[in-house]
């Protein structure tokens, strides 16, 4: 009898633990929001954020970039971004963190974008597009705006 005690009581705490490990993986930073930042890049040629220049001279670009991150499912997220060069233009984006949580990839019509979790209310972003006519690479930092 004690041994069946010990065996359903080893079993118990077995799915306390894992039911506590599945909880905490399941945490992952929120999102959602507005998050505002400026970026440095370097552009060659015709670029969707960056303008139209020569394909042989690298130009050096900052632009301030507005993100609306307004879905969010565990790890997935989506929403748009929008920069003071496109006039108002959102291009959608969809992302995902990686298993640290501190780290995302995201991909938009443009390109794809590296994003690290500095803390609650700050990331960092780069990002790198290219067509067959222009190419950009830029880092920035982007903060949460808070109501």
């Amino acid at each position: 009898m004690k041994s069946r005690s010990l065996q359903l009581m080893a079993l118990l705490g077995a799915l306390i633990l894992a039911s506590t490990s599945a909880s905490a993986e399941e945490q992952w930073p929120d999102l959602l929001g507005t998050w505002q930042g400026h970026t440095q890049a370097v552009a060659v040629g015709n670029t969707t954020h960056h303008g139209n220049g020569s394909s042989d001279t690298p130009r050096m670009v900052d632009t301030r970039f507005i993100i609306h991150i307004n879905h969010q499912v565990g790890r997935r997220f989506s929403g748009n971004i929008e920069s003071t060069h496109t006039a108002g233009q959102r291009v959608t984006f969809v992302g995902t963190f990686t298993n640290d949580q501190h780290h995302a990839t995201i991909v938009d019509s443009d390109g794809t974008q590296q994003f690290r979790l500095i803390s609650d209310n700050e990331f960092e972003l780069c990002y790198t597009h290219s067509t067959s006519d222009g190419h950009a690479a830029g880092c920035g930092t982007f903060s949460r705006l808070l109501n």
